[in-house]
């Protein structure tokens, strides 16, 4: 799975081929990026647990020490 911004360039070369921008002998290299760790719940599903600490440097310090 990959982010939609990332599938847009995928979904473009047609119309950039149709457009003449592209041939079809063209070789083309899209970057795909996306771990879905936007995803909270889905990144749940791949953690045994989660820490919610305070937002300031010391809380999450202190939290990666109990890990």
């Amino acid at each position: 799975m990959v982010e939609p911004s990332s599938a847009a360039a995928v979904a473009a070369i047609p119309k950039l081929v149709d457009s003449g921008v592209l041939t079809k002998d063209e070789t083309v290299v899209c970057v795909l990026t996306g771990s879905g760790l936007k995803d909270t719940e889905a990144a749940r599903k791949f953690t045994p647990c989660a820490l919610e600490v305070e937002r300031n440097v010391e809380a999450i310090l202190q939290a990666l020490k109990q890990i």
